[in-house]
């Protein structure tokens, strides 16, 4: 949060933070069942907890809320409609990242979750336009080069992944 927002523009100055997912642990120590908490984990690294086997993943995330701009922007209120249409102005971003995620995506099933999402967001602004396509593909190209300097130099960007172990009695194990 502070390099990408606070202190953005403090280039090498600005700290980088990582925050734990303290809702997640909060979830995790409160189920009543032995439970793991991943934070960060790079895509390697989840395969390799995941067939440890598991009746349920959650999986947290942060994303876009595009059904919060539907209802603003279906509301009778003016002044929501207006704030809508500012926020659906700005989805130009999300498109071209969706975009260029799913060409990215490793399976055909996460493709099609996330053409599903970048459908929705469709709906609440515009069509995926040329710009959003090129935009999109130049991630792909940034994408495809990163997945190769990873597999031979491994991943400074990636933040150091946590792994906690829940007793399912509300605490650690």
């Amino acid at each position: 949060m502070f390099h990408n927002q606070i202190t953005k523009y403090q280039g090498v100055f600005g700290p980088r933070v990582t925050y734990h997912t303290f809702g997640l642990h909060t979830i995790a120590n409160n189920l009543g069942v032995p439970s793991v908490a991943l934070e960060f984990p790079t895509l390697d690294r989840f395969i390799r907890e995941i067939k440890n086997g598991y009746d349920y993943i959650g999986i947290g995330s942060i994303g876009l809320n595009f059904q919060t701009v539907r209802r603003m922007r279906d509301s009778k209120n003016p002044i929501l409609r207006e704030r809508a249409e500012m926020l659906a102005q700005s989805f130009f971003r999300y498109r071209a990242v969706l975009k260029g995620s799913a060409w990215l995506a490793p399976t055909l099933t996460l493709q099609e979750q996330i053409l599903q999402v970048l459908a929705g967001v469709e709906e609440v602004s515009s069509r995926t336009g040329l710009v959003e396509r090129a935009a999109g593909l130049g991630l792909y190209g940034f994408g495809s080069l990163r997945r190769i300097r990873t597999r031979f130099f491994g991943d400074t960007i990636q933040p150091r992944t946590t792994l906690t172990r829940y007793s399912g009695s509300g605490g650690l194990s």
